[in-house]
């Protein structure tokens, strides 16, 4: 079957009608026996690649009568998700205010460049931003929380960088830095993920500093329910800040 023109543009608001639905029915559950129903949680890929693991097994272990769903995308895609109804609560990195979302900073996770111990050209422990133009560098393409921070930077400096490749994922990007292609810049924590940093070399970027702040996100026009409510001290007690190697926010 295949939509028509107007049924295209009606589909994402008819599957934010059914989810609402859904999230209706949850609440009546909850209300008449206990933690029940079904959540949608999204995560942009370096967050689901890290907690879906830890956060999966406790969610079974703590709502047995439960199910989650994990909606991995990128942070734009998941804001329409919440503010459509389709996702009700999510992880989000560098989401501006907007009035349809309830936002509450999570960390900080800064973003240094990195590069091979077996390359030529050895990295200083600091650099400053402007002399990123000096590194043929790997970087996600936009709209990518790291690509968009480091293209703010690069515009208020007003200097140009040389990108050589454009690769979607961190981890392919470590390979390509691995086997001495150019040099990048990552969160610092990604290096836990990869050999605990063995064979890579690091600078931390100066003048400025580039951050990268995840918030967690609720749609502000839907009510949570308690199973969401529970979740999110879920989130909490698993230290979301320590498995991504990043800075808690004080609250």
């Amino acid at each position: 079957m295949t939509l028509t023109a107007a049924g295209a543009v009606f589909l994402p608001h008819a599957q934010a009608i059914l989810e609402s639905v859904s999230r209706g029915e949850t609440a009546l559950a909850e209300s008449s026996k206990g933690l029940a129903g079904r959540i949608v949680i999204g995560l942009p890929p370096r967050i689901a690649r890290v907690i879906t693991g830890p956060l999966v097994e406790a969610f079974r272990k703590q709502f047995s009568q439960a199910s989650i769903v994990i909606a991995e995308g990128l942070s734009p895609i998941l804001v329409e998700g919440l503010k459509l109804g389709r996702i009700e609560l999510a992880l989000l990195f560098n989401a501006p205010n907007d009035p349809q979302l309830v936002l509450d900073p999570l960390c900080e996770e800064e973003l240094m460049l990195v590069g091979h111990t077996a390359n030529r050209r050895r990295l200083p422990s600091q650099i400053k931003f402007d002399r990123l133009s000096q590194f043929p560098l790997i970087l996600p393409p936009m709209p990518n929380s790291v690509r968009a921070s480091i293209e703010t930077a690069r515009q208020r400096a007003g200097v140009h960088l040389d990108i050589v490749v454009e690769v979607n994922t961190m981890h392919a990007i470590l390979d390509l830095v691995e086997r001495r292609v150019g040099f990048s810049v990552i969160p610092r924590g990604m290096l836990l993920e990869a050999k605990n940093g063995k064979g890579f070399e690091v600078a931390d970027i100066r003048s400025p500093r580039l951050l990268n702040t995840v918030l967690r996100a609720t749609p502000a026009r839907l009510p949570i329910t308690k199973l969401g409510r529970e979740t999110l001290a879920l989130l909490d007690r698993l230290r979301v800040p320590n498995l991504l190697g990043a800075r808690q926010i004080a609250r």
